[in-house]
């Protein structure tokens, strides 16, 4: 009986160690994967804030005029007017989203359109 016991008992420690060892892969992982997303949270953030606060990198001439392009014209930038180069961006976006959105909507009302002549010349045909 006791060669039974010691058996068992190796094998509830190993599984205690086996499962100790796999909670500190998954503790390590966590750590792992928390730490990139934190860095790429930090880096899309900090590029948003860039963004916003001096502009896109795919800006057109006219855009860049309106920006600061070397660091002493933009420290001395105002904040009203960052702000306000932030505001018109945003209003930019939101004109961009509405036009979209209305020509999607045009489309869609075309091919409805569409749609209802070419079922309705299928009446007919079946019609007579």
């Amino acid at each position: 009986m006791s060669w039974f016991k010691s058996i068992s008992e190796r094998l509830e420690e190993k599984k205690r160690d086996l499962e100790r060892e796999a909670a500190e892969r998954a503790a390590r992982t966590v750590v792992r994967r928390g730490a990139r997303a934190v860095k790429d949270a930090l880096a899309s953030v900090s590029e948003a804030a860039e963004a916003a606060l001096f502009g896109p990198e795919d800006a057109s001439p006219a855009e860049d005029a309106k920006t600061p392009t070397d660091e002493a014209s933009r420290a001395s930038t105002p904040r009203a007017e960052v702000l306000g180069l932030r505001d018109a961006a945003d209003r930019g976006r939101a004109e961009d989203a509405s036009r979209a959105a209305a020509q999607k909507a045009r489309a869609e009302q075309a091919l409805d359109a569409e749609v209802d002549a070419e079922l309705a010349a299928m009446k007919k045909r079946l019609g007579k």
